[in-house]
């Protein structure tokens, strides 16, 4: 509905036009003056200021031709207005209600009194409260909408009447009734009011009422003064203040409400608030002296705010659905967060704000926070995925998140993205391989190294497609990755304290540089513990949990003697020429960035569900695996004639060391054409049995055969059509 549309109703109905500032006199009392105007607030609403009246197009129709719900729903889909747009309640209830009156039995007595819309926290419809006389008595019923559905129950736990009009509300003073009926009287005079009759006091829905000052107005009766100790004993971590309106004093008949006693006229609105004036507030952190309570205080900031101090990270704050981590080594952020809780008083100093923070440290202070890494959260939601799938659900403090993808999430199907196609074209339309890279994408949404053990690389020219994979990954992670190159990971001693708090490593590079050592890349796979420099910080051993995926133009030497890098690393070739050819679209990865990032997503998440359903165990293609073991025997002499020359045999076979490392040098001059020399310096004998030894091959102090004792080893030679390769028998 339109602002426009309201104004016509009412236009049309009192015969009234509006001025030129949207105001007429109002159809509900005497005027000379126009106090009567309509506006925007959420949905179109109207107001007089003279006498209070307000509401929306059915509580227009309802007041001024004095019908109920039914009538006034009915009146306004003959006269077509768009009263589907409506919230208050929702025509599928009042019809649903209408035909339960007209047709139940158990109900032909039942009079509709009022119908509550409550709200969530977000403004949107949870359930409705119908309020219903029976002869004298009354009785309440809730309605819900499930799949389009109306059913007669209410969904979720009871939420404070008005909720969402405290959130939007800027007002520092709360005023809680017993029952809707009241609240409403209120706010139409202008008040914040709400309800909590039957609410649990649970802590999400409670810090809505954070720091602000309550006044609790109960019914005259025993009902209402037990709901006023339930309120200020369910808000009091809460709260800065309570006061309690004495409704006793005025009222003259027990069960009277605050609206029987503006509708009597045993009160009004001046009169009202010269009473609560001089009630004197009970405030829940000072002292009977006036003075902070430093330790009452900080609790109530913990209670109403997500806080986590750790030794390692620092100081973090529970904002916009997920724990930010803050730069806040002068505890300036955290003393402005106390500072909001004193507000203007003289005690808001500093001699008081590191009273209070002092006391916050102590309470919260951990080693290191521990985000749930079965959660990924994103702007609208939470995702919980496991092995069984991806279940979505609402934020809230109580799962802990560092991270926040800066997207709103949905499903949906990838199969026919261009990502997907760019990835099947450049790859030859081998889906095995693409789902290869699928499973570290989806390591990249929740990395867990210690139990994938392995790394990325993704090799070819310039222009054959690796761009198309990392880029749109680097899109997705934006502000949670770093591009760091193989050689800069390995060397740079500041480079692990940059990574703390990021969740994967998506770069490319050139590449082709040899590294030196691989020590503390193999430990940063294994997500092991990694000595760290940190710049005017004392040095720490961290602890990284990170995805790793390089695009390089050329694979570099690996200088590890061992070659246990290649256990922690997977190589992924990309071979197919694009660039240059007429299927090459220089704006194709600026179009799956702008219009496809959540196929990107979609696609990443279920590589990571194949993942978990495999506890992180990579499906290794068989193309996959044949490129790298070419990467490994190119990469040192030893793994070479280790693939092409050995087996391991039986318990029954041996062979001594000397043949053993006769053979490696036989390989080396007469397959690899290195002279003795080099084949020496590529590997000594002494390096070369740590080598194997570190391989998991199990040696023995001696055998004895025929009388002689050998030195020897469980592993064997490859045969081939004259025998053993390169082996000289003993």
């Amino acid at each position: 509905m339109q602002l426009e549309e309201l104004k016509r109703l009412i236009e049309t109905e009192t015969g009234l036009k509006f001025d030129k500032n949207n105001k007429i006199c109002c159809p509900f009392h005497k005027e000379k003056t126009p106090s009567f105007s309509i506006y925007e607030d959420g949905k179109p609403k109207f107001k007089c200021f003279g006498c209070g009246e307000n509401g929306d197009i059915i509580d227009f129709i309802r007041k001024y031709k004095n019908f109920d719900y039914f009538k006034a729903v009915k009146y306004l889909n003959n006269e077509g207005y768009s009263i589907n747009s409506i919230d208050i309640p929702y025509v599928d209830i009042i019809s649903y209600i209408q035909w339960q009156l007209n047709h139940l039995s158990d109900m032909k007595d039942f009079k509709l009194m009022e119908i509550y819309n409550f709200k969530d926290y977000k403004g949107n419809f949870k359930y409705c409260k119908a309020k219903f006389k029976i002869n004298d008595e009354k009785q309440c019923m809730y309605y819900s909408i499930i799949n389009d559905k109306v059913v007669c129950k209410r969904i979720g736990i009871e939420v404070p009447y008005n909720l969402y009009g405290l959130i939007k509300s800027r007002s520092n003073t709360v005023y809680i009734t017993e029952g809707e009926k009241d609240a409403n009287t209120l706010i139409k005079m202008g008040y914040l009011a709400v309800s909590l009759k039957s609410f649990k006091y649970d802590k999400f829905h409670c810090r809505f009422f954070k720091n602000k000052n309550i006044i609790v107005i109960p019914d005259n009766d025993k009902t209402g003064d037990n709901i006023k100790n339930d309120v200020i004993k369910g808000l009091k971590p809460y709260i800065k203040s309570y006061k309690v309106f004495p409704i006793q004093d005025y009222a003259k008949e027990i069960g009277q409400d605050i609206t029987d006693l503006f509708n009597l006229k045993y009160l009004d609105k001046e009169q009202f608030n010269n009473i609560l004036d001089e009630i004197k507030p009970t405030y829940t952190y000072l002292t009977d002296k006036g003075k902070i309570n430093s330790i009452k205080l900080a609790k109530l900031i913990l209670n109403c705010e997500d806080i986590i101090y750790t030794n390692k990270e620092g100081f973090f704050h529970y904002e916009d659905g997920y724990y930010k981590l803050k730069d806040d080594d002068k505890n300036t952020l955290m003393k402005q967060v106390i500072s909001n809780y004193l507000g203007d008083s003289i005690l808001n100093n500093n001699r008081t704000k590191n009273e209070v923070l002092s006391q916050l440290m102590e309470l919260t202070v951990i080693e290191e926070i521990e985000p749930n890494n079965q959660y990924l959260n994103f702007k609208n939601c939470l995702l919980k995925v496991t092995k069984e799938g991806i279940k979505v659900l609402e934020h809230t403090p109580d799962i802990i998140t560092i991270h926040r993808f800066d997207y709103d999430f949905k499903r949906v199907d990838y199969k026919n993205s261009n990502y997907y196609k760019g990835l099947k074209y450049a790859l030859y339309d081998n889906t095995d391989i693409v789902e290869f890279l699928q499973q570290f994408a989806g390591a990249c949404l929740m990395p867990n190294a210690r139990l994938m053990k392995a790394a990325l690389i993704i090799s070819g020219a310039k222009g054959t497609g690796k761009s198309t994979f990392i880029e749109p990954l680097q899109e997705m992670m934006k502000g949670l990755f770093e591009a760091y190159d193989l050689k800069t990971l390995e060397e740079d001693k500041y480079i692990i304290s940059y990574l703390i708090n990021k969740k994967c490593i998506l770069s490319t590079d050139d590449g082709g540089k040899p590294l030196e050592t691989c020590h503390r890349l193999k430990k940063l796979i294994y997500g092991e513990n990694v000595p760290t420099d940190r710049k005017f910080k004392s040095n720490v051993s961290l602890n990284l949990n990170l995805a790793i995926v390089i695009g390089l133009n050329d694979i570099p030497k690996f200088n590890d003697p061992s070659n246990a890098i290649f256990d922690r690393l997977q190589f992924v070739e990309f071979k197919r020429k694009i660039r240059g050819t007429e299927k090459e679209d220089p704006h194709f990865i600026e179009k799956i960035k702008k219009y496809e990032m959540l196929e990107v997503i979609n696609f990443s998440l279920d590589g990571l569900v194949k993942l978990l359903r495999n506890d992180y165990k990579l499906n290794v293609p068989k193309e996959v695996q044949a490129f790298k073991e070419n990467i490994i025997i190119g990469n040192s002499p030893l793994e070479s004639w280790l693939y092409s020359c050995t087996e391991v045999c039986s318990n029954d076979d041996f062979t001594t060391l000397k043949d053993l490392y006769n053979s490696y040098l036989g390989y080396c001059l007469n397959e690899l054409s290195l002279d003795y020399k080099e084949a020496k310096n590529e590997c000594g004998k002494q390096e070369f049995n740590k080598i194997l030894q570190g391989k998991g091959f199990e040696f023995k102090d001696q055998v004895k055969r025929a009388g002689i004792k050998y030195k020897s080893v469980l592993f064997g030679i490859k045969l081939n059509e004259t025998g053993r390769t390169y082996l000289i028998n003993e």
